[in-house]
């Protein structure tokens, strides 16, 4: 089940998140690298590997350095950045809402459509 302004599923990413904000704040630290992670939860580096790729996919952490080869820097998107996109999302689908509510009951787009088709309708049965 997904959660539409957390964006997140409920479940395994879930808890790996609020496990990971708490080891951040034991540690008072703000930023890691997967290898670390590995070794505090005990977990295989696929999943360790999955679970980063889905937080970095619905926003709640991005990479900030490193490279593939030696392991990328993470860090967690603190709230006013998670504010910031969540206010960015709720704008597209408004946008996305209103475009669509304008095209079902008939808005300008779609009359003017009406009206190509039927000129060329007419411009046809002329000829």
């Amino acid at each position: 089940m997904l959660c539409l302004f957390k964006m997140i599923p409920f479940g395994y990413s879930r808890n790996f998140l609020e496990m990971l904000k708490s080891y951040l704040s034991n540690i008072g630290k703000d930023t890691f690298y997967s290898k670390e992670l590995r070794k505090e939860f005990r977990i295989a580096p696929t999943t360790l590997k999955r679970r980063l790729r889905e937080l970095n996919a619905y926003g709640y952490i991005k990479i900030i350095g490193g490279a593939s080869a030696k392991g990328y820097e993470y860090e967690l998107v603190t709230n006013g950045e998670y504010d910031k996109l969540k206010s960015n999302i709720d704008d597209a689908l408004e946008k996305a809402f209103k475009s669509l509510s304008e095209w079902v009951s008939g808005g300008p787009k779609l009359k003017v459509a009406h009206l190509i088709v039927e000129y060329s309708l007419k411009t046809q049965k002329k000829a």
